[in-house]
């Protein structure tokens, strides 16, 4: 297979040429959390042949370094928008697979997201 590589940014330059531990950004406070990922679309497979259009993307999210799981699949580009799910006081990692007709790419560099408690969730309420 193929590998396809994907550049994933969240508000930081992330550089591949050092192996070093991911530094989380600070969420905004008083404010939701979200996060937006950005990244630039590979056009070539790994072996410099063009890659097989359509693109599509998994979005992998995790609470710890190097956990992180499917979160979402399909999305068409960048940005993706990531508001739903997120807790305020919890650092969240994210990476990204790019997905063609030939299967999915290795995981993205990671990037995360640290989200102030200052912000209540919100709250579910039922009348009957």
């Amino acid at each position: 297979m193929r590998k396809l590589v994907p550049w994933l940014l969240l508000g930081l330059i992330v550089s591949t040429a050092q192996a070093q531990a991911t530094t989380c950004i600070a969420g905004a406070k008083g404010a939701a959390p979200s996060a937006t990922i950005t990244f630039t679309a590979p056009t070539t497979n790994t072996d410099g042949t063009p890659i097989t259009l359509p693109l599509t993307y998994t979005v992998l999210m995790g609470t710890t370094s190097g956990g992180e799981t499917s979160l979402a699949t399909g999305d068409a580009g960048s940005p993706i928008v990531i508001s739903t799910g997120l807790k305020g006081g919890t650092s969240y990692y994210f990476e990204l697979e790019v997905v063609d007709s030939n299967g999915s790419s290795v995981a993205s560099n990671e990037v995360c997201k640290t989200f102030p408690a200052s912000v209540p969730d919100t709250v579910v309420i039922t009348i009957t």
